[in-house]
């Protein structure tokens, strides 16, 4: 279909610099650093356009002892050593002086670039922005115009909208509003063209699963070098446990200079964020072992190390497919998914994910040309065994807006999965077992012919499709409470923020829920009891000060704050109580808020949320009586809602 037929909008470029709109990210970066004229003088121009720029090698000085800066150093000096064996730089770099010479570049020589999840023309008419997505450059200490990626997961895609999404009234996505298409670049421009007017469309179209984005870098030659280099100086054990792993089983089918180096999307190697979600992931994903077998390994390296060995292989098969030559680098992307939002390891329940799965999961998703930045998805080339996603080859787009309508008919349970698949068979049977929904939504690669050579003659462009129950479900809405508790009747083992708000905001569960919490207040505010255990701490965090004043000699003694006590009216009695830090209330009151709102995950800022409400509701004023909170205890009440909130895993939407 012409340009014409379609009546395209035109792109908008406001704002955007014409001299790096179309570069490549690296050519960007190498620029953008050489206007700046230093990398920190760069890392606030990125921040101020809406960026991460992180220079995970450069720690925080400010907090380091000069030991800890010494071995910064020496560390940097044996990577310029490195990077001399590998004829990267041809300075001498002998002592840490040489590196004390330039140290902001040698510390800032590797960088993690990243989008903010912002809106704006400048994230998608800007070429280098939309490959911006934890992008890992090298930048040469020696020629900083001499910049290199070393790791591309893949280029950002949009969150688009269809026609059924429209029909529903959901006019925005994460990065559409207003109807606003012109923000984004052509190609995507197109699609929401298509998608909303209706039309030929061509691509694939995958079950989209809501876990945590995992990639793998694969490198040979110089920037496996650098990898290497790397890695040896900055990664933590369980990294460099890949590496091993890496080098052995590459070695083990003729590529002896293999380096495998994993990460999430947010940093250059994994480190002990969602460490224990990621291995949990991975491990009990991919059917190497189960979760009681993992409960008795001691941490996420032994894990790995006892039952990764099949993950290693596949990967290391995987290189040996695409990277036939030694040189070049790729990237292996998934999506990991823990049973209930939660790993092992010391893991947490992870909130911030929409959907509850049933099992673990290991997803490939695709595969990245750090180069080319050419993504190829997971059903365009072998994937050795991995799991992946089911998906749909797609040639108009009311095939998409019939699977959009039956995900919707599934949630409900109008139809079931086995319905659903025998109305759209899977592309791929043979390489998703047991085929698992995501409820998500999709993913489209949608294809375009290439004007040069590359893989498959196709380039493939990536889109997010949600579903339209999670458009309505995954933030809480005044306007949207209805449909979010009909949703926990019939999907609430799916969705956990629409099962917390059927059980938190039913009429009349959470009023009885705060009854029963302020009764127990009362009875941990009852001074008439001589053990009251807000006192006898009050007494003893005293005689503890008292003590250490006198030892410590000091002229000025602490008070005993329940001197009168007695003489005060019950509002000061329980006023001091719940403020003097010898009591240590905001604890015990957490611990009753929790007793009857388990879901929330206590932290300092919630304490002392949860201590301000028991200061405004004031129960041990008699309603009625003056000074007694007058208003209703509601779940609309202002004071109430960031409690409501926390209970729901949520922030506050507007």
């Amino acid at each position: 279909m012409a340009n014409e037929e379609l009546d395209l909008p035109r792109g908008d470029d406001t704002g955007l610099d014409p001299e790096i709109k179309d570069l490549e990210v690296e050519a960007a970066y190498a620029t953008l650093l050489a206007r700046a004229g230093g990398p920190y003088e760069l890392k606030e121009w990125f921040v101020e356009a809406g960026f991460i720029l992180n220079f995970p090698l450069a720690q925080k000085k400010q907090h380091m002892v000069e030991s800890d800066k010494k071995q910064m150093k020496e560390k940097l000096l044996a990577l310029a050593q490195r990077f001399k064996e590998s004829s990267l730089i041809t300075g001498t770099y002998e002592s840490i002086s040489d590196i004390e010479t330039n140290l902001e570049k040698w510390e800032c020589c590797v960088c993690l670039l990243k989008y903010q999840e912002r809106w704006g023309n400048r994230y998608w008419r800007n070429k280098w922005a939309k490959q911006a997505r934890g992008t890992v450059l090298f930048i040469n200490p020696e020629d900083q115009s001499d910049v290199r990626c070393i790791s591309y997961k893949l280029e950002r895609g949009a969150e688009v909208s269809t026609r059924r999404h429209a029909e529903e009234g959901i006019g925005e996505t994460q990065d559409l509003k207003e109807g606003r298409i012109s923000i984004f670049d052509d190609e995507t421009i197109r699609t929401c063209t298509t998608l909303a007017k209706g039309g030929a469309i061509s691509g694939h179209l995958s079950s989209k699963g809501d876990g945590s984005y995992f990639g793998v870098t694969l490198a040979r030659g110089l920037l496996g070098q650098i990898w290497d280099a790397v890695t040896d100086g900055f990664a933590s054990d369980w990294v460099k446990l890949w590496k091993r792993k890496g080098k052995a089983y590459g070695e083990s089918i003729g590529i002896d200079d293999l380096v495998m180096v994993p990460a999430t999307q947010g940093g250059i190697m994994q480190g002990d964020h969602m460490l224990g979600y990621m291995t949990t992931a991975l491990l009990v994903g991919n059917g190497l072992a189960t979760r009681e077998q993992l409960g008795l390994c001691p941490d996420s390296v032994a894990a790995m190390d006892q039952y990764g060995s099949v993950i290693f292989q596949r990967l290391a098969a995987l290189a040996a497919q695409q990277l036939p030559e030694p040189s070049g680098c790729k990237v292996v992307s998934f999506e990991n998914i823990c049973e209930n939002r939660r790993g092992l390891f010391r893991d947490h329940e992870h909130t911030e994910l929409a959907c509850r799965y049933t099992r673990d999961r290991c997803i490939v998703l695709g595969l990245s040309d750090c180069e080319s930045k050419l993504y190829t998805p997971h059903s365009a080339f072998e994937t050795v065994g991995f799991e992946e996603p089911i998906y749909w080859l797609i040639t108009h787009s009311d095939h998409i807006n019939k699977l959009i309508d039956k995900l919707d008919e599934l949630v409900w349970g109008s139809i079931t999965e086995a319905d659903f698949l025998a109305m759209f068979p899977p592309a791929n049977p043979e390489k998703i077992g047991d085929p698992t929904i995501d409820y998500e939504g999709f993913v489209f690669m949608e294809t375009r012919p290439m004007q040069s050579t590359g893989t498959n003659g196709v380039v493939y462009m990536y889109r997010k499709i949600k579903g339209l129950a999670y458009y309505k479900s995954h933030k809480l809405h005044a306007d949207n409470l209805p449909y979010l508790l009909r949703l926990g009747e019939r999907a609430g083992h799916i969705f956990p923020i629409a099962q917390r708000a059927l059980e938190l905001l039913s009429p009349g569960v959470f009023q009885r829920k705060m009854e029963q919490v302020l009764e127990r207040v009362l009875t941990l505010l009852d001074f008439s009891d001589p053990q009251n255990p807000l006192l006898d701490r009050i007494r003893t965090g005293h005689a503890a000060a008292l003590a250490k004043a006198l030892a410590a000699g000091s002229k000025k003694l602490p008070k005993d704050p329940l001197v009168g006590f007695e003489q005060r009216s019950v509002d000061a009695q329980c006023k001091m109580a719940v403020n003097i830090q010898y009591a240590n209330f905001p604890a015990e009151v957490a611990e009753i808020f929790q007793a009857q709102f388990p879901s929330i995950d206590v932290n300092g800022d919630l304490i002392s949320g949860l201590k301000s409400i028991v200061m405004s509701v004031k129960p041990w004023i008699p309603k009625g009586e003056v000074g007694s909170f007058t208003e209703e205890i509601s779940t609309d009440h202002p004071l109430f809602r960031p409690f409501i909130m926390a209970c729901l895993g949520q922030s506050v939407a507007s």
